[in-house]
C-alpha cells in the first residue's frame, strides 16, 4: 500500500491481517485464516500519519510485512487481560489454545518471515491497560506481549532500519513482556540494521 496523505482508521478497523474465525472443511482443515503479507509506505518526504482510534494493532498478525515511512496515532486506549497460560495460552493464527494476549502499536503477532520497520514513528495518546483475571488463580497479565512497536516476535525476523521512535506510551500493569519498543521474542530475532 502507497500511503501518499495521512487518513484517521474507522472506530470499526479490526486490523490487517486479522485472522478470521476458525472454519473446518470435511478433511477437519482449518481454513479461512489470514495474515498480513505486504508493504506498507508512506511518502519519504511528508511521512504521513495513520491515526488509529481502536483497541487494535495496525497489523494485528504479519509474515513478511514491511512498514516504512510513517507516523502512526494511537489515540485509543489499548486494554488486554489474560486469564490463561500454559497449553490454554499459546500463540498462533487462531483456534484452540492460542488465547495469549498481545498488543503493539505497528504489529501485534509476527508469525514468521522477514518483517521490517523503517523510519517509523508510532505516538500514543491514550493508555494502556493490562490486567489478570479478577480471581487471583487466573491473573496472568505479566504473561501480555505488549510493545510500543511489535508485541510479539513468535517466529521469523523483526528488522528496524532508519530512524523509529515511539512516545507518549503509559502502561499499568505491565510485566516482563511490557517494553519500549517489543514485547517478547520467542522464537525469532529481532535487530537494528
Amino acid at each position: 500500500y502507497k500511503i501518499e496523505g495521512s487518513f484517521t482508521l474507522s472506530d470499526e478497523f479490526e486490523g490487517l491481517g486479522k485472522p478470521n474465525e476458525t472454519k473446518i472443511d470435511n478433511n477437519n482443515q482449518n481454513k479461512g485464516n489470514t495474515v498480513f503479507h505486504g508493504v506498507i509506505v508512506g511518502d519519504s518526504t511528508s511521512k504521513p500519519t495513520i491515526t488509529n482510534p481502536t483497541n487494535n494493532p495496525l497489523i494485528v498478525v504479519a509474515n513478511g510485512a514491511v512498514i516504512k515511512n510513517v507516523r502512526i496515532n494511537v489515540t485509543g486506549n489499548i486494554t488486554r487481560e489474560q486469564t490463561e497460560n500454559g497449553d490454554s495460552a499459546l500463540y498462533g493464527y487462531n483456534g484452540t489454545n492460542t488465547d495469549a494476549k498481545y498488543y503493539g502499536g505497528v504489529i501485534g503477532e509476527i508469525m514468521g518471515g522477514d518483517n521490517i520497520i523503517d523510519d517509523v514513528t508510532v505516538t500514543y495518546t491514550g493508555t494502556t491497560t493490562l490486567s489478570g483475571g479478577s480471581d487471583p488463580q487466573k491473573d496472568y497479565k505479566h504473561l501480555i506481549a505488549e510493545g510500543g512497536m511489535v508485541g510479539a516476535v513468535v517466529n521469523g525476523a523483526l528488522i528496524f532500519r532508519g530512524s523509529n521512535s515511539v512516545s507518549g506510551r503509559t502502561v499499568s500493569g505491565g510485566g516482563i513482556y511490557s517494553n519500549p519498543y517489543v514485547g517478547r521474542v520467542i522464537n525469532g530475532y529481532a535487530v537494528y540494521e
